[in-house]
């Protein structure tokens, strides 16, 4: 959409009002009571923490500057030959580097090597060791006499490596865990492959690389590339897989995993995909892994640039110390990736594996130059998952998604707020947080709708075209937009990537004539009112929806100023002016609203609108006034978020159409959604004295969602029906989906508090491995015995 500027006492051309209806608002205005006046005095408390207006506490995080050390070589080809000792958790082995001189001239290499024993250090085909100095974290080796820009070498290194649960993990390697398998597995992002392999620590640096991996015969291996040959030992039991990647990718990139999987290999146009769970949930590999073909498909089409790798393999990992990574061609998801039919009622992998696959171009591909610059690999990870569930899923699927992001972001904003682009941490682990992801997503999609969809897809083909097999920084991402869109966008990205924050806009609105022709207008005022001694000022090109009537006029304005006033003709008396309609605008809006106005939004055609208005009745508590427009949100809206929202909104509130909603609306045949199916349930806690309700509740503790059956128990529980402890302890055995079962039988066994509900926790306590839900049952035991040794002692005689 082509934006209007303004400036700030414009009077904007005359333009008719659209007749259009509001999404379904003949429906929200029968029995709808009218209410006060339009702007009540008083906004309110906030009705969950997720709402509560930004404060002034939070801060500016401060550091020193944070460089990379200047790359003297490039990595081009790194070979490793690996073995692993299980008992002591170490790695043995040797790997082969191959460089090219990049500085003018020198004797010297350095090698990232943390926890890492270098036995003999080598130039290759000589038997002559080079010496070399090691500290904690870096091997400076010298190579006897000077290299010059241009030159090559090949160094030889045997080493051995005793990684501190940092860059490689031993899972179970003893095998004493029934619970837990054996496995080994890498994470090397940020800087932690050097923890268990010497190397170039770089983001910047690309190598190909080949890996030869001795593991238990039992044993399948995962690593970047194909697998080009597999060797067996009889002897040792040992076996040895070749892997290797042909194109080059990034050290931290570099990984493996073994374990004992279960495998499925196929074959797609020209990509290999692997799948590896877990033996037990070998039959659910189509719904672990659903859509990834789709999306694939998705992104090279989106793209115009075909998948990189050649071959794509996941697999999920036990313990592992994050959601995903995108190791090149071979992304790593946590074990609770894992899951059976019960559980895919309650959830997927959707973005995960939009996430990670996306990485493989925004990421791999085209790699961060430094940490500084993480959010351009989590950036466009993230925004893409919005893209892909909009247009895959349904908008409002997409919309729901973005705005989770952007929650994450203005929580945490809450606490501090940094540039996006920001070297000043201590560790580079810092930058893991929800600037580097959730807010550069929704920086880069208020991008795509400045710029316009024909020029947002230009750009990041061009972005990948001109920048594939190498490293970049946000600057480069600038000028390639600048270049497609044809006008500078320096403003833009310094505002939203360099400085810290965002805005914070109070809007007000005043009907009134013309002075000059008499004509009907409306008034509006937009102010930014964010701490502007610690934040920029920030031009903004949004959308205004002028709402009179049962039609609305949708308007562009810019925001360059501290305050702006526009004017604007209207026909009929204007009720309401919503703020970025489609919720685009990474602000924090404060505007006082009626319940007029809360009527208007709760009908208008946007879920972000509808949401919006959700929020602000829970703020203003007028719960009760809007209970009907409540309920049939929670019954019919088509966003997910906003049905949630609603029924979060009349948990408490008796009336009979909202039990009905409860008894209705929590299985997945009514509702898809799992937090939806959660809201119906928790409706019915307002009328456990009901039979009908204690009956569903029954059905509900044995639904085939294991989400819903373990709520259903602790609300059963809760409740004190005399039949508790029988509908209940049965499911403290056996599986469910992350222990979901056993949580909740534990915390219904001690609300209930009898001897029977102690003989099931003490089977719980019991359980093997360290589960939060033993440790809760074996302290309530703790504290029920000395309960009982003090009632016991004799008291003391006075």
């Amino acid at each position: 959409m082509k934006f209007i500027t303004l400036p700030e006492t414009a009077v904007n051309a005359p333009k008719p009002f659209s007749v259009l209806l509001l999404f379904f608002i003949p429906l929200f205005w029968v029995g709808c009571s009218a209410a006060g006046g339009l702007f009540p005095s008083s906004a309110g408390s906030a009705d969950s923490s997720e709402e509560e207006i930004l404060t002034e506490s939070w801060i500016i995080p401060e550091g020193e500057p944070q460089f990379l050390r200047p790359r003297t070589w490039n990595l081009m080809h790194q070979s490793a030959w690996l073995g692993f000792d299980f008992e002591n958790r170490a790695v043995t082995g040797k790997t082969e580097l191959h460089f090219e001189k990049l500085q003018a001239r020198g004797r010297e290499l350095i090698l990232d090597t943390k926890t890492t024993t270098l036995h003999r250090v080598s130039i290759s085909g000589s038997e002559q060791q080079l010496s070399f100095v090691q500290d904690s974290a870096f091997v400076n080796i010298d190579l006897n006499h000077d290299f010059t820009r241009g030159d090559t070498l090949s160094l030889l290194v045997e080493f051995s490596s005793f990684p501190p649960k940092r860059g490689l993990y031993f899972i179970d390697p003893d095998g004493n865990d029934p619970t837990r398998p054996t496995q080994i597995w890498t994470l090397g992002q940020p800087e932690d492959n050097s923890f268990w392999l010497p190397t170039i620590d770089h983001p910047a640096e690309r190598a190909t690389s080949e890996f030869w991996i001795t593991v238990p015969d039992s044993m399948t291996t995962i690593s970047n590339g194909f697998l080009i040959s597999a060797v067996t030992d009889p002897e040792s039991g040992l076996r040895t897989d070749y892997w290797r990647m042909d194109q080059p990718h990034a050290p931290y990139l570099f990984a493996l995993a073994a374990g004992v999987f279960a495998s499925t290999e196929k074959w797609e146009g020209d990509i290999l995909y692997s799948y590896h769970t877990e033996p037990r949930y070998a039959a659910y590999k189509d719904l672990i892994y659903a859509r990834t073909e789709d999306i694939m498909a998705y992104f090279e089409e989106r793209f115009d640039y075909p998948y990189p790798w050649g071959a794509y393999a996941q697999v999920s990992v036990r313990d592992f110390i994050a959601r995903g990574m995108e190791n090149t061609g071979a992304t790593f998801l946590y074990h609770l990736a894992q899951f059976d039919e019960r559980g895919a009622l309650d959830r997927d992998n959707t973005d995960l594996i939009v996430h990670e696959l996306v990485h493989q171009w925004f990421g791999n591909l085209v790699t961060t130059r430094d940490w500084a610059n993480l959010p351009f690999n989590e950036g466009f990870a993230n925004y893409f998952e919005i893209l892909y569930k909009r247009d895959r899923m349904g908008y409002e699927t997409g919309v729901d998604h973005s705005f989770r992001h952007k929650q994450d972001y203005f929580e945490e904003a809450r606490m501090y707020r940094r540039p996006v682009i920001w070297n000043q941490y201590r560790e580079p682990e810092d930058m893991y947080d929800r600037h580097t992801y959730a807010k550069a997503g929704q920086v880069l999609g208020m991008l795509h709708e400045l710029v316009g969809d024909e020029v947002w897809w230009a750009s990041v083909r061009s972005l990948l075209r001109t920048h594939a097999f190498s490293a970049v920084d946000m600057r480069d991402v600038q000028a390639v937009f600048e270049t497609e869109y044809g006008e500078s966008l320096a403003w833009f990205f310094d505002q939203w990537f360099y400085e810290p924050g965002h805005p914070e806009l109070g809007i007000s609105f005043e009907n009134g004539r013309n002075p000059e022709t008499g004509e009907a207008e409306v008034r509006i005022t937009l102010k930014q009112t964010q701490d502007l001694t610690r934040q920029p000022l920030f031009r903004m090109k949004a959308q205004l929806d002028i709402i009179a009537g049962l039609g609305f006029e949708r308007v562009d304005v810019e925001l360059f100023e501290e305050e702006h006033t526009f004017y604007f003709k209207a026909p009929e008396r204007v009720v309401d002016v919503i703020f970025d309609p489609y919720g685009y605008q990474l602000a924090e809006v404060q505007q006082e609203l009626g319940a007029l106005q809360l009527r208007v939004r709760l009908a208008h055609m946007e879920p972000a609108v509808r949401y919006g208005a959700l929020k602000m009745i829970g703020q203003q508590e007028m719960v009760s006034q809007f209970s009907e427009d409540l309920n049939f949100i929670a019954r019919n809206d088509r966003s997910h978020r906003n049905r949630a929202k609603a029924m979060q909104l009349l948990r408490g509130t008796e009336s009979l159409y909202v039990l009905q909603t409860g008894l209705q609306h929590w299985q997945h045949g009514r509702q898809p959604d799992v937090e939806v199916r959660l809201g119906a349930l928790r409706l019915l806690e307002s009328f456990t004295q009901n039979e009908r309700v204690q009956q569903t509740l029954r059905e509900a503790i044995a639904d085939s969602s294991y989400i819903v059956s373990a709520e259903a128990m602790r609300i059963y529980a809760a409740a004190g029906y005399d039949d508790a402890f029988d509908q209940i302890a049965p499911y403290w055995n056996g599986y469910s989906w992350n222990y979901l079962h056993q949580e909740a039988v534990t915390d219904a066994m001690i609300a209930l508090g009898t001897d029977q509900a102690a003989e099931v926790l003490a089977h719980l306590a019991a359980w093997p491995g360290d589960k939060a839900f033993s440790r809760r049952a074996a302290d309530w035991l703790s504290e029920q015995e000395e309960k009982a040794r003090r009632q016991t002692e004799p008291k003391p005689v006075e």
